[in-house]
């Protein structure tokens, strides 16, 4: 519940838990609980609502990272911890078959030891002269049964080959490894890049590029939109599917574009906003301004210095090149152009016409880069309003000229200086001047005609 309160003589704005008890409203966890903030306070606080769910949206996102990665690990630690468990018992398994093997062999050839000294004593009692024979004799059978004992030892004991194949493949659990599941995991979190503001355009071009293949929404840069062809032999599912495919790129283009204006700083979004481009003629304008090389900056410079507005051309047009032509320096690395300076500059670039309004703006304290623009714009609206109700003035004056009579003749449709009597007089007067003789005459003929 937010709530109203004195504190000390000042309104405080707060934010608490009550309870209601006997009619009356009771902070469930005292006084000093939840949040007591001054109204300027909270309206700075307020107004930093959008930069605080940022901030929270990215580390959730990177929240979730986190515990995808975490999860991960425990996997591929289970993993490694089974393939151990299996090697260890393969192992016993193999020792086990030895002793096996070892006690078998120790079995066969205790009898067959037991036999050849039967066989030896029986052969020197019967045939002592014969010691030549048996001696070939036990060689002979000491061969057989060592081959024998080999074949054994050969059936029962596995080979080097099986032992690796009892052995499961797994990851060296010193090295960290990518599961599917994580990696499908990471496409899944697309981040916005940090706001443009002029500066570094290729790092903000790159990761921007990145956030849009991620949203799938790149192709609309390169590829043209799908017409329908105006082929009448095309089939009716061809047309469908041209028609869908058209739907889906002009959709996709304005949220392209939608994500590239977000991505600009405020000055810039309020500059490309109010134009209508499409996504690639965005893309386009930004590289046009922004890519240039360093060597072109003294060129960018001197072309801010000498910059001059004229009449004629719109004032709020010749602001945005300045605008562009700074935003060019400063994308360049240079940071002695402020708020201030640009908006001097602006002011002192103004057209002569403009010098009254000019010395106005001067005498200001505080004029950011947003009032100054609206100040002009609504000059320069009220400039072409005071000229078209001057025009129509002088319009309406003519007309009532042209109506007048003339003061010479009377007669309307001239002045007195177009009269066309006042030219006969003047050549009347050029004429008596030339035949003075003339003149005279007709002096004396009009004072006998008053007589």
């Amino acid at each position: 519940m937010v709530t109203i309160h004195d504190f000390n003589g000042t309104n405080m704005v707060s934010i608490r838990d009550f309870y209601k008890k006997e009619g009356k409203m009771h902070p469930s966890r005292g006084v000093n609980s939840g949040i007591t903030l001054p109204p300027n306070q909270w309206s700075s606080f307020r107004n930093s609502f959008p930069s605080i769910q940022e901030a929270i949206s990215k580390l959730e996102s990177r929240a979730r990272f986190e515990a995808v990665a975490k999860q991960s690990v425990e996997t591929v630690a289970k993993q490694s911890e089974a393939a151990a468990n299996s090697v260890a018992a393969s192992a016993a398994e193999i020792s086990q078959i030895e002793a096996v093997s070892s006690d078998f062999t120790n079995t066969v050839r205790s009898p067959i030891n037991k036999n050849h000294t039967e066989a030896n004593t029986s052969k020197c009692v019967t045939a002592p002269n014969s010691q030549e024979h048996t001696s070939a004799d036990r060689k002979q059978e000491e061969m057989t049964t060592s081959n024998s004992h080999e074949e054994i030892a050969a059936g029962i004991k596995p080979t080097e080959s099986d032992i690796c194949t009892l052995a499961p493949e797994f990851p060296n659990p010193g090295k960290f490894h990518y599961t599917p599941d994580l990696t499908h995991a990471i496409q899944l979190i697309p981040i916005q890049p940090s706001r443009f503001d002029g500066r570094n355009y290729h790092s903000w071009r790159l990761h921007m590029e990145m956030f849009l293949n991620q949203l799938n929404l790149s192709y609309v840069l390169f590829e043209p939109c799908p017409s329908i062809s105006s082929n009448p032999e095309a089939s009716l599912n061809e047309k469908v599917q041209v028609q869908s495919a058209t739907q889906r790129w002009i959709k996709d283009d304005y949220m392209c574009r939608d994500n590239i204006l977000k991505s600009l700083c405020d000055s810039l979004f309020q500059s490309y906003s109010q134009k209508t481009y499409s996504a690639k003629e965005l893309w386009e304008e930004l590289k046009l301004v922004y890519s240039e090389d360093f060597g072109t900056n003294r060129s960018q410079i001197n072309k801010y210095i000498n910059f001059q507005m004229v009449d004629g051309v719109s004032i709020l047009e010749q602001v945005q090149e300045l605008h562009r032509i700074a935003n060019t320096i400063m994308a360049s690395g240079f940071s002695w152009i402020d708020e201030n300076f640009h908006v001097s500059a602006i002011i002192s670039k103004l057209p002569p016409s403009w010098k009254e309004f000019r010395v106005r703006l001067m005498h200001e304290e505080f004029l950011p880069v947003h009032i100054l623009m609206h100040r002009l714009q609504v000059e320069e609206e009220s400039r072409k309003n005071y000229k078209k109700e001057s025009n129509y003035r002088k319009d309406q004056i003519r007309k009532k000229e042209y109506k007048k009579g003339c003061f010479r003749c009377g007669r309307e449709g001239h002045v007195m200086k177009n009269c066309p009597d006042q030219r006969f007089e003047v050549c009347g007067k050029n004429n008596g001047k030339e035949n003075g003789v003339l003149a005279r005459d007709a002096i004396i003929v009009r004072e006998e005609n008053m007589a």
